[in-house]
């Protein structure tokens, strides 16, 4: 039986829902997008996969971008 180790290196954003639900969709599109490639454009990131996804916690708006490393 095969055992995979996932490791994670983590990205944050947060920004204060009182200020996320104010911003337009094209503000809140270029934040996503500005977060997600300046994080990403690490080179040490390339040809790697990534889990990326937002949640509302603690009255924040979360943004969240996972690098995924298995190793078998």
């Amino acid at each position: 039986m095969k055992k995979a180790i996932i490791w994670f290196a983590v990205l944050v954003l947060q920004i204060p829902l009182e200020y996320w639900k104010n911003a337009s969709e094209y503000e809140r599109d270029l934040t996503r997008h500005t977060a997600t490639m300046d994080y990403l454009s690490n080179p040490s990131f390339a040809g790697k996969k990534f889990r990326i996804w937002e949640e509302i916690k603690d009255g924040n708006w979360q943004l969240h971008v996972e690098e995924m490393k298995v190793v078998i």
